[in-house]
């Protein structure tokens, strides 16, 4: 898997194999993206980054 990282001023953009896969406004985007980008249930990769990030925090394991 081919992962590249791009950040124009206020904006992140993540390239998987060569398709844009996310564009972020925030640092935490990016985080939660690849974190669920990198587990392998099919139903964590299908949710948003905040859908993860606010799972996350109800399993008591994130920041809120």
């Amino acid at each position: 898997m081919n992962i590249q990282f791009l950040n124009k001023t206020n904006e992140w953009q993540i390239t998987v194999d060569n398709e844009v896969r996310l564009i972020a406004e925030d640092w935490e985007e990016v985080n939660a993206f690849m974190q669920r980008l990198l587990l392998p249930l099919p139903e964590v990769r299908d949710m948003t980054a905040y859908e993860f990030k606010q799972a996350l925090v109800d399993a008591g394991e994130g920041e809120e």
